[in-house]
């Protein structure tokens, strides 16, 4: 039996053929095509070179803040003696290293010279002080030659305007010629001008003008200065300890002339020693009385000595000269335990702790580098490098505290090199903690 069939049961017309061998084409390209990229990758992956790197842990320490400089000891309390005036040292009591009390007497300059200013001076204020006292507060003796001249005046007065009385009646009288009348007229006014003058020099001398008693005070004034300074240097001729100490120095020798303001010698106390150190400006700000002070010294190698800032100068003062010049602010401390093996004139070295010691997450500085403006650091991730942004300051010379951006336990690449970006495969080659980098 024959069927017959529809022709168009077995056949495909030309243009469904081509549409579907087109779209299996296609399919297969892009199926070869994601498996050629996804291949691409896994090559890339494989073939990629890890950037060797060092890492440390992210970890606590106690960091104590502090600012170090330089310093020279020097006594707390020391007199020092000049010469007041150009003269022969005359005598010394004492040598260098004695032990002084104060109100002893160490030695003195030869006085004859000064001693003649003194009187000299002393004349001088006495005779500024008698005339003082005859312009500002005359007595009664002072007073009575210019109140006689005064009497006198007037009874003189009085005896010419007498004579002109009369010589005017013998005029009238026709006794006597018109010039012996004007004789008389001329030495009545004489006279009333002589008493009007004693009279004004009396009433100037009970109450002299204010300009003329100023200028005589003011030259009392200048004789006392005058004689105090002579009484002093007279005194200072002679060198008086004010204090307990020791002879720390003498400059010079007795029987040498010695110019004036020379030093001679100098007494202080070495139980109480000060250290005068210049600090940056930089660390200025952060150094106040009464911080706790380490001092060591070149002089004792094993022992270290504790002190506390004493004052911090109100005012910074530039040092050097040229590309040398800086600025910096005077520090004085104050040695607690201050022992006969410190000596004044040695050089130590200061620690000043400006901020106690404290727990805090620390990095070492070298993890921390600048991207872009920012502070940043590398996170070691499962062989990845992850850039984080982080907010650091100083803790101390090898450490910056991380205020914010990483925790305790994380890893942080060390000197991250230039080509490290962010996802950068890296490959840890040192796991050193950073405590033990440190030490």
């Amino acid at each position: 039996m024959i069927l017959n069939l529809p022709k168009a049961a077995f056949s495909v017309g030309p243009l469904s053929f081509v549409r579907n061998r087109w779209k299996v084409l296609l399919g297969a390209g892009l199926v070869l095509l994601v498996l050629g990229l996804v291949i691409l990758n896994l090559v890339r992956a494989r073939s990629e070179v890890a950037v060797p790197v060092s890492s440390v842990v992210v970890e606590t320490q106690e960091i104590e803040n502090a600012v170090f400089a330089t310093g020279t000891l020097e006594p707390a309390e020391q007199q020092e003696f000049y010469a007041v005036t150009a003269a022969i040292l005359d005598e010394l009591l004492v040598r260098e290293g004695d032990q002084v009390k104060k109100g002893d007497v160490l030695g003195s300059l030869e006085t004859k010279a000064l001693t003649a200013e003194l009187l000299n001076a002393e004349a001088a204020l006495a005779k500024q002080r008698a005339l003082w006292r005859e312009t500002v507060q005359p007595n009664s003796e002072e007073l009575a030659p210019d109140e006689a001249f005064v009497r006198q005046a007037k009874a003189q007065l009085q005896l010419a305007e007498a004579d002109l009385e009369r010589t005017q009646f013998l005029f009238d009288q026709g006794a006597v010629p018109e010039v012996d009348l004007e004789k008389a007229k001329a030495l009545v006014l004489q006279r009333e001008s002589e008493y009007e003058t004693a009279q004004y020099r009396l009433r100037i001398k009970k109450s002299p003008p204010a300009a003329e008693v100023e200028s005589v005070e003011a030259q009392l004034r200048q004789a006392e200065a005058a004689y105090e300074l002579a009484r002093e240097r007279l005194a200072k001729a002679v060198f008086r300890a004010e204090i307990d100490g020791v002879v720390l120095s003498i400059d010079t020798e007795v029987g040498r002339p010695v110019s004036a303001g020379e030093r001679v010698l100098v007494v202080g106390r070495v139980d109480a020693l000060d250290v005068r150190a210049n600090i940056i400006e930089a660390d200025s700000g952060r150094i106040e009385p009464e911080q706790e002070v380490r001092l060591t010294s070149a002089a004792l190698p094993d022992k270290e000595f504790s002190g506390r800032v004493l004052r911090v100068a109100p005012t910074a003062r530039k040092s050097g000269g040229g590309q040398a010049e800086q600025v910096g602010v005077t520090v004085t401390a104050r040695v607690d335990d201050a022992q006969e093996s410190l000596r004044p004139g040695y050089t130590v070295d200061l620690t000043i702790v400006t901020n106690p010691l404290r727990e805090v997450t620390v990095v070492p500085y070298e993890a921390v580098v600048e991207r872009e403006g920012e502070k940043v650091v590398f996170v070691a991730d499962q062989g990845k490098a992850v850039l984080r942004r982080v907010e650091v300051r100083p803790a101390n010379e090898l450490y910056l505290e991380v205020v914010s951006g990483l925790e305790v336990g994380e890893r942080v690449v060390l000197s991250p090199p230039e080509k490290l970006e962010d996802g950068s495969k890296i490959k840890d080659i040192s796991n050193t903690p950073a405590r033990e980098r440190g030490q």
